[in-house]
C-alpha cells in the first residue's frame, strides 16, 4: 500500500505504557505552548491593530480638514 513495512508482531510496549507515554508527552507540549497565541488569536490581534490604524488615520484627516 504505502511502501512501508508492516509490523509482523504485536510490539514490545503495552497499550497502557503507550497511553502513559503519550499523555506525558502531550502534557509537555501543552506546558511549552500554553503562552503562545493560536492562529485565530493572532489574526484577531492583527485585525484590531489594523482597525486602530484606520481610526487613527481618519481622526487625523478630520482634525486637519
Amino acid at each position: 500500500m504505502t511502501g512501508n513495512e508492516i509490523l509482523q508482531n504485536a510490539g514490545a510496549i503495552s497499550h497502557q505504557t503507550a497511553l502513559k507515554k503519550a499523555n506525558e508527552e502531550y502534557e509537555k507540549f501543552k506546558e511549552k505552548t500554553k503562552n503562545e497565541l493560536s492562529n485565530v488569536e493572532k489574526h484577531f490581534v492583527q485585525q484590531i491593530e489594523q482597525t486602530a490604524k484606520k481610526i487613527t488615520k481618519s481622526k487625523g484627516k478630520k482634525d486637519n480638514g
